[in-house]
């Protein structure tokens, strides 16, 4: 314990996941890695046909690591799409 703080408590993740808020087809914007990406921003869009689209968007403000799935491919409500990484607080 170091300053009243257990090990572990004062971890600082830095790394966010943006989760698809349906099942259907995920389509990138053109937003790539070394994007900066801002809290209520679209990464994308989840298609889930009968022309029903959903936006992907961040509740975070980051750069944009990485994208977890090709434009296309099929995703569930709640996977993991974009990875960024935020600043700390």
């Amino acid at each position: 314990m170091v300053d009243g703080i257990s090990e572990g408590e004062a971890l600082d993740v830095r790394e966010r996941l943006v989760l698809a808020p349906g099942a259907g087809r995920f389509r990138p914007e053109t937003r790539g890695p070394g994007a900066l990406v801002l809290a209520g921003q679209a990464l994308g869009t989840v298609d889930s046909g009968a022309d029903e689209e959903a936006s992907v968007c961040s509740t975070f403000t980051g750069v944009v690591m990485g994208l977890l799935v090709l434009d296309g491919k099929p995703v569930r409500a709640g996977q993991a799409v974009a990875w960024l990484r935020v600043e700390p607080a």
